[in-house]
């Protein structure tokens, strides 16, 4: 502290000393975080069960001393990809089977992982690999999923509120957005997640506050924030394309003063119900940066976080403003990816249909911060939660 303070005034001398404490300090923790570290590898390999590695989970668990190696096929060559090897080589249970490229024109570059890491077989089509029935475990893909007919890996992008304050920065991150998509002449697969209109998770939480002392003003207050949505809608769209969302976005009012119309009677907030009124902002936010891009001709679609992302939360609330309080919130990966898929299913077959050749693609618009739980109950990702929703989307 007296090192990093300005105002503490030392001499070179003391200073020196401060410093070769806290590196001392430093040591000293590193050298003991090794030694820990030797002392469980060397506890458990004399350990009479050898482990493995569930990657679908994240675990360790013990294996089977009498049950054969699992085959891994693996298809990419990337660094991700060699890594994963590395990783896969100390795993007991594990074998490296075969390794895989997206064509022929590639197998060399399998071929050649293959002899650097130790698989027993080269393939030069994922379809090959997975065909082979000596592959036990899901394939280690480091590759993204990509449309039918793009040549290019999908690009994510975040926008936070103060890049969403007005109808004037909802046409910027649109323009962008469109040209992104446009690549240099091959269509790009863009997402983009967003956060509430600026100031609008605010007028979303006054709502809720008013409602504990004087349910009337609680809908003024909410008045308040759907007229700065839909005057900022109405600026962006034409009528054909606002009038839908503009129902949907006064339906969402009224299940928002169903819900807090209890509070003056409870005296308290409960956890979901801040979070169930806090998440429309970002709900509203979407369907209006969609309703521009559809007006700019895009092809375009909005993603309702709490339709796809599935999470385990072991915190309430929403946090304080300005933190980062994304702890104790962990995606279900196995559920999140089906239900993206059904999504795709349902809502993007006009997005393989598109030429992504001749610089077409699509855009999806994702909201931020939302999530539902296992049990189907609307929670968030918490403060900064728009963040954290980028980077599960983009896995």
């Amino acid at each position: 502290h007296v090192a990093s303070n300005p105002s503490n005034r030392m001499d070179h001398a003391a200073r020196a000393r401060l410093r070769f404490a806290a590196a001392l300090a430093a040591s000293g923790a590193a050298l003991g975080a090794v030694s820990l570290l030797l002392r469980r590898r060397r506890r458990r390999a004399e350990e009479s069960e050898p482990w493995e590695l569930d990657v679908r989970s994240g675990v360790t668990t013990r294996a089977d001393p009498a049950a054969p190696p699992k085959n891994w096929a693996f298809l990419s060559c990337g660094r991700v990809a060699h890594d994963y090897a590395n990783a896969l080589k100390c795993v007991d249970g594990a074998a490296l089977y075969v390794v895989a490229t997206r064509s022929a024109a590639d197998l060399p570059r399998a071929e050649a992982f293959r002899d650097l890491h130790g698989f027993q077989k080269a393939a030069g089509s994922y379809a090959e690999a997975l065909a082979d029935p000596a592959v036990d475990e899901p394939a280690v893909q480091a590759s993204p999923v990509r449309p039918r007919g793009a040549t290019r890996d999908w690009e994510v992008h975040k926008f936070g509120g103060a890049s969403l304050a007005n109808a004037e920065l909802y046409r910027t991150v649109g323009d962008l957005l469109i040209e992104e998509a446009g690549g240099r002449g091959d269509g790009v697969p863009t997402m983009a997640i967003v956060s509430a209109m600026g100031g609008m998770t605010d007028l979303l939480i006054k709502v809720v506050d008013s409602a504990l002392e004087d349910f009337d003003r609680a809908q003024v207050d909410l008045e308040a924030a759907v007229a700065r949505q839909l005057e900022t809608l109405q600026q962006l769209a034409p009528p054909e394309i606002v009038g839908p969302i503009e129902s949907r976005i006064r339906e969402d009012a009224q299940d928002v003063l169903s819900v807090v119309r209890s509070l003056r009677m409870i005296k308290t907030v409960p956890a979901v119900t801040m979070e169930v009124v806090t998440g429309f902002g970002e709900i509203w936010s979407a369907q209006t940066l969609n309703a521009y891009l559809q007006t700019r001709g895009a092809s375009s679609e909005w993603v309702d976080a709490r339709e796809v992302l599935v999470v385990k939360s072991d915190s309430e609330g929403l946090g304080e403003k300005g933190s980062t309080s994304t702890t104790g919130v962990v995606p279900l990966w196995g559920p999140t990816k089906s239900r993206m898929q059904t999504w795709w299913s349902e809502n993007g077959k006009e997005f393989e249909t598109l030429k992504y050749d001749d610089g077409e693609s699509c855009i999806l618009v994702c909201t931020g911060f939302v999530a539902t739980t296992a049990d189907g109950v609307p929670t968030t990702l918490k403060r900064s939660g728009s963040d954290y929703s980028a980077i599960i989307f983009a896995k």
